[in-house]
């Protein structure tokens, strides 16, 4: 038996449980938030352990991608293996990813946790760095201090005073 492409185009996408465009909208949103499981749209109580599966989602010019999707316990597939349940890095929800894509940096429950722990990841980092670019020592006592400015070249107004009184009478700083 032969099937046209839109035919089993729709096989696929009934086998995925995306059905028609209001399913396959409900379906973009909830993976954003993860407020409810992708098959079944049951929402998530607060204890839920949510499993993150690899489903097949239908690209741009007929090309298959694959997404990691929130599933429910009931819905989940059992012939998939899942890492023990870890709290989400950005919300803390229990979320246990199937194993053969656990390769990240970072559990996460969706898209909008993986942004906000990457952002949150990002900004400490250029914190961290920025700090330790900004350890310097003061040209006029020689203590250690941390410069608001990147130009800082004194630890304090009192120094700077000095230092400028230094200059205007010729000598060394």
């Amino acid at each position: 038996m032969e099937m046209s492409l839109p035919e089993l185009t729709n096989d696929i996408r009934r086998l995925f449980g995306v059905t028609d465009a209001k399913c396959s909208a409900r379906v973009t949103f909830h993976s954003r938030n993860a407020s409810v499981c992708y098959r079944c749209g049951r929402s998530f109580a607060a204890g839920d352990v949510m499993y993150r599966t690899r489903v097949g989602h239908p690209g741009f010019g007929g090309a298959w991608g694959y997404r990691l999707e929130p599933l429910c316990e009931g819905c989940a597939p059992r012939n998939c293996r899942y890492q023990h349940p870890t709290s989400c890095a950005s919300c803390g929800r229990q979320v246990a990813i199937q194993i053969d894509w656990v390769q990240r940096k970072r559990v996460t429950c969706s898209d909008e946790c993986k942004n906000r722990a990457d952002t949150l990841a990002r900004v400490a980092a250029r914190a961290s760095s920025e700090a330790a670019r900004r350890q310097k020592v003061c040209i006029v006592c020689g203590d250690s201090f941390t410069a608001t400015r990147a130009d800082a070249k004194t630890c304090s107004l009192a120094c700077k005073q000095k230092h400028y009184r230094r200059r205007l009478l010729g000598g060394k700083s």
